[in-house]
């Protein structure tokens, strides 16, 4: 534990400066995420207390969202159109964490007229490969979910009693969220108080 700060920071420059690297991107559209990007970092090295695995699982998911919120830019910039896209008689679920909200959207998403977000969707929103790309059927991004959710049920089982996941049911915005850095699973998954 003495040497988990080091082998694993949670630095906020370090961290946009590795996304940028890994990704070969520099964009990370406009600064609004910074705020509270800047305030998650800092209270997960003021007060989370956490372990040389967890310090080393929190840099992998900032990582993750760092860099696909840069994507997300370039895949704005190459489909400008994604914007002009509406999304007509949308349905809001809005409640307190244990209050039956998620309940709610999976029996709504039962109705194969209406379009849900899969957690695979949320928790890697950006296509792999290049933009310029149709996207491989069936999307790698939902094995990759699935060994994901394999990993996070044999490390920490007693998750699934509190917020079961499936790669391919539906799930809420609160991964997507992430990549803004505004998003209540800090709080679920951190003791961050002031985050």
């Amino acid at each position: 534990r003495p040497f988990a700060h080091k082998l694993f920071p949670v630095e906020e420059e370090a961290l946009l400066r590795l996304a940028q690297k890994r990704t070969g991107l520099d964009d990370f559209g406009s600064d609004g995420f910074r705020r509270q990007f800047s305030v998650f970092i800092r209270a997960l090295n003021d007060e989370a207390q956490m372990n040389t695995l967890g310090r080393f699982n929190t840099r992998v998911l900032v990582l993750s969202m760092l860099e696909a919120r840069l994507k997300a830019e370039k895949m704005m910039k190459y489909h400008p159109d994604i914007l002009e896209t509406t999304v007509n008689a949308p349905f809001f679920i809005l409640g307190l964490p244990r209050s039956g909200t998620t309940l709610l959207h999976r029996v709504i998403a039962q109705d194969f007229c209406l379009r849900h977000l899969r957690y695979w969707e949320s928790d890697m929103p950006m296509p792999l490969g290049v933009p310029s790309q149709s996207p491989k059927a069936p999307d790698p991004r939902i094995r990759r979910a699935k060994m994901k959710l394999a990993l996070l049920y044999w490390a920490a089982p007693q998750i699934i009693a509190m917020h079961e996941l499936e790669a391919e049911a539906p799930d809420e915005e609160l991964w997507l969220m992430g990549i803004d850095f505004a998003t209540q699973m800090f709080e679920g998954g951190y003791s961050v108080p002031s985050y």
